[in-house]
């Protein structure tokens, strides 16, 4: 359980990193777009990075690290500092 775990929550700080990385560079292609089909298919893409993708991957990561510490019960000094920083 413990290792299926730590699985999706890489896999869903991967996912929600690419899409942090991704976004700035989806806005920045915004400026050279006037409006018109290319502003809305961008708009879309945009929204789905956001909305679809990067969001959700950020509660999966949040909701299964929660689920990690309790399962492995890391109470240790180490992992509030490790949290606080």
């Amino acid at each position: 359980m413990t290792t299926f775990l730590k699985f999706v929550h890489l896999a869903a700080i991967a996912i929600w990193s690419g899409g942090l990385f991704a976004l700035p560079f989806l806005f920045w292609q915004r400026r050279m777009l006037e409006a018109g089909p290319e502003l809305d298919r961008l708009h879309r893409i945009v929204r789905l990075v956001y909305v679809e993708l990067t969001s959700p991957a950020a509660f999966i990561a949040i909701g299964s690290g929660t689920g990690l510490i309790f399962l492995q019960a890391t109470y240790e000094e180490w992992f509030s500092i490790k949290m606080v920083l």
